[in-house]
């Protein structure tokens, strides 16, 4: 009897340990992958050149991907991988917001030159970019833009290894 119970338990420790973590909703699952599927098109497209109305367009296409997944998302679920979504999109939203100001300032001159001068964009940017809190304004509007794409470039792709790295111990 003794040995029936050690063999059971054994057993029991083998089979739980086995057993892959808590399954996803099906619903969240779908969301996120879209979600993903969405931002890696807008990465895509600032990689290889995008115009400003396409890059709009997909980010906000983007914004609302991950404001539908992030509402369905598990409590306690990949919060670095979340976390490294959002400061994606806000960098692409700010990358936006640079490149909208930069369209009205170059529509009122006719040799405008590509000085961003905004000491609100400037400081908003500081946050993700951190050698431009270093200099002086002005500082080129299409530089910070890039810079911008960059960095929530490497956001989004850390985030997806997040993802990807921990799908399989902690779910």
């Amino acid at each position: 009897m003794r040995k029936f119970l050690s063999t059971a338990c054994v057993l029991i420790l083998i089979v739980s340990c086995g057993r892959p973590g808590p399954k996803i909703p099906e619903e969240f699952q779908r969301d996120l992958d879209r979600f993903i599927s969405d931002a890696t098109r807008l990465n895509a497209l600032t990689e290889q050149g995008v115009n400003y109305s396409e890059f709009g367009n997909q980010l906000a296409t983007v914004s609302a991907d991950f404001t539908i997944a992030d509402g369905k998302l598990p409590e306690k679920y990949k919060e670095l991988a979340r976390l490294e979504f959002q400061t994606a999109i806000e960098q692409w939203k700010l990358a936006y917001r640079i490149w909208n100001s930069q369209i009205e300032h170059d529509s009122r001159f006719i040799h405008s030159p590509d000085e961003l001068t905004d000491p609100q964009l400037i400081s908003a940017a500081s946050l993700y970019l951190l050698d431009l809190a270093k200099k002086e304004p002005p500082v080129g509007y299409r530089s910070v833009t890039r810079a911008l794409m960059r960095t929530a470039t490497r956001d989004f792709s850390s985030a997806i290894s997040e993802l990807n790295s921990t799908s399989k111990s902690k779910q």
